[in-house]
């Protein structure tokens, strides 16, 4: 199971674990967007921050918005180290993580875990947490994390990055839901807050990653009115906060809403990508 997550920690957590080094005997590297302290051999470290630098240009485009201080950036070779770190923090939500984000303290850590595809993905997925978290009000988790999974379906061609392709796993799960009619109605999966901590709770795991990335996907790539009403509440949450999705019900859902929603993914194929990348803008 992948599981990604944003998680904000407390100051007196965070000072403690950076009381020594993370990452010990390595420099920090300075980038337009990032201060990363890595493991890696630099070589690989810079392949990173192409990658990732680029990726945050987009994201400047795509949510019109500068941030105001460089993001720190950790990543891990070790997944040892990295959840050294993560008890060191006390950051319970992140026992099964691939990486965390901190709003509080603008800081974003990742392992590498079976790939550096899978790797870059995870950082894609947190950066767009910190965007997400600076250019809007409190969304709906189902939102934030649906808009993470958008981007992190990302990829690197001819030294471009692509953005918000279609998520195969993604779909795949989506679509066996359908089949098992096993889909969260919206007005409830919009009020779920927290995240699959095995056997503390489950309420976001897997399946509602697919979902909620399955409704963005919609929202995005969807008609040309669903993307305009989506537009408009994205607008609205720059300014007006909406944690339990009511304002989203009520801009965006009518009563075909759902049954338009399935039948435009269940169409989707695979292996016919949408690479409009200047289309895309949140608001």
């Amino acid at each position: 199971m992948k599981n990604i997550f944003t998680i904000c920690f407390c100051l007196l957590f965070f000072q403690s674990a950076f009381s020594a080094p993370i990452l010990e005997d390595n420099d920090i590297w300075e980038t337009a967007h990032f201060k990363i302290q890595s493991s890696f051999k630099k070589k690989d470290t810079k392949k990173f921050a192409y990658a990732i630098e680029d990726f945050a240009a987009q994201a400047e485009r795509i949510y019109s918005i500068k941030l105001s201080q460089k993001l720190s950036l950790c990543l891990f070779s070790s997944r040892k180290d990295f959840f050294k770190f993560v008890k060191q923090s006390n950051i319970r939500e992140a026992k099964y993580a691939g990486g965390f984000f901190s709003h509080e303290n603008n800081l974003i850590a990742v392992f590498l875990q079976h790939s550096e595809q899978e790797m870059l993905t995870t950082l894609f997925h947190e950066i767009a947490h910190a965007y997400t978290a600076r250019a809007f009000k409190q969304a709906p988790q189902a939102i934030h994390e649906g808009l993470s999974a958008f981007l992190e379906s990302s990829s690197l061609r001819f030294h471009k990055i692509e953005i918000g392709l279609i998520h195969r796993r993604y779909l795949e799960l989506f679509l066996k839901m359908l089949e098992k009619n096993t889909l969260t109605p919206l007005a409830s999966f919009l009020n779920i807050q927290g995240y699959d901590l095995g056997k503390i709770h489950e309420t976001f795991g897997e399946d509602q990653y697919a979902e909620a990335w399955a409704l963005l996907y919609y929202c995005l790539r969807g008609p040309e009115d669903v993307q305009k009403k989506f537009k408009k509440y994205l607008q609205s949450l720059r300014i007006h906060p909406d944690p339990s999705g009511l304002t989203f019900l009520s801009l965006m859902v009518e009563n075909t809403f759902q049954k338009q929603w399935i039948t435009f993914m269940q169409k989707i194929k695979p292996d016919k990508q949408d690479r409009k990348n200047k289309d895309i803008q949140f608001g």
